[in-house]
């Protein structure tokens, strides 16, 4: 759903946003008037019950700040708020009972009930992955593994034995670690932005996840750094797959704003950025990552392992599978690495 910032919108976006979705395939939806409820509700009805395979938009066209004359349609219901214009307002414009704001009685009584006593969904939860471990107990309880620790520790520490004095690019020692690890875990996913044969983060021993295969998991992103780590914050969000997913570390700072979204969600994805270095070859300083690292260990909540060997790089895979409360990074290195 889009709103409208201010007023000026027009002198500086001059897109057809509902074109430009139909054209790459999207079901397209618009609401005239995104403050009609009734009208927010038969639209998104409507997109639930799709039939057609495709991608749901729906465009609500609002007025930011609605309800606040001395905001209204301008850029200071986005800063402001107008909370110091609500107090001077006629009591007789306010809901009832002059509350500042209207909230459904049972809109309010679910959260207080939900926030008092959270755990009747719990059981829920449980009783929905029981049933689903069971439906795949074929693949050794694959949904096990994603939720129960124990297990999980177990899977992680199955990579291959890599001796510290491996002659081994970092990224190509995570290669070796990968495959195992995917064999172990079902559930996991890869993808990369269009640089599969250097990032070397290929399931081998699956296939790509396509219209004609839904099963695969090697997932292909094309040059979209952004719109990669934001599917996989997505995948994360859902709970079922552990999502990894790879580029160049340079490129770190188009993914990062969902790199931060996951660390502040605490979402469960793995980085693999590999080019950890300056002597990249050919590709030039646009592609050395010199000040990334520092960048990155800035994020709370993000954790940034940069293994100094084939060694450390197999511990730094099992940390990061091991790890659920939020996002790992793994720094890997283009040329091969001496100790």
């Amino acid at each position: 759903m889009t709103s409208r910032l201010t007023r000026w919108r027009r002198k500086t976006q001059s897109e057809n946003t509902a074109a430009r979705f139909k054209a790459i395939g999207w079901d397209v939806q618009t609401i005239v008037d995104g403050h009609d409820l009734a009208a927010i509700l038969k639209a998104f009805n409507r997109a639930k019950k799709a039939k057609s395979g495709r991608p749901q938009l729906i465009i609500a066209k609002t007025i930011i700040g609605k309800g606040i004359p001395e905001v209204q349609g301008t850029s200071k219901g986005h800063g402001e708020g107008g909370a110091k214009f609500r107090r001077r307002r006629a009591r007789g414009t306010r809901p009832a009972g002059g509350a500042a704001f209207l909230c459904q009685r049972r809109g309010a009584h679910l959260f207080c009930r939900t926030q008092a006593a959270p755990g009747p969904c719990l059981p829920t939860v449980d009783q929905g992955l029981r049933g689903l471990a069971d439906r795949q107990s074929r693949q050794g309880g694959t949904a096990r593994q994603r939720h129960d620790p124990a297990e999980r520790r177990g899977v992680a520490h199955q990579g291959p034995a890599l001796s510290a004095d491996a002659k081994l690019a970092t990224r190509a020692a995570g290669r070796d670690v990968l495959q195992p690890l995917a064999a172990a875990l079902p559930l996991l996913v890869s993808g990369s932005a269009d640089l599969h044969g250097s990032t070397l983060n290929y399931i081998a021993a699956d296939q790509d996840f396509d219209r004609t295969n839904r099963t695969g998991r090697n997932l292909r992103y094309g040059i979209r750094e952004h719109a990669m780590a934001a599917i996989n914050n997505g995948v994360a969000y859902d709970g079922l797959f552990r999502p990894t997913c790879a580029t160049f570390l340079v490129f770190a700072d188009y993914s990062r704003p969902s790199m931060r979204l996951a660390a502040l969600a605490h979402l469960p994805v793995v980085y693999i950025y590999t080019h950890d270095s300056v002597g990249v070859g050919e590709d030039g300083p646009t592609h050395q990552p010199v000040e990334t690292i520092s960048a990155l260990r800035l994020i709370p909540g993000l954790d940034v392992i940069r293994p100094a060997d084939p060694e450390e790089t197999a511990g730094a895979f099992a940390a990061a599978m091991e790890r659920t409360d939020g996002p790992t990074l793994l720094a890997l290195t283009r040329q091969t690495v001496r100790c």
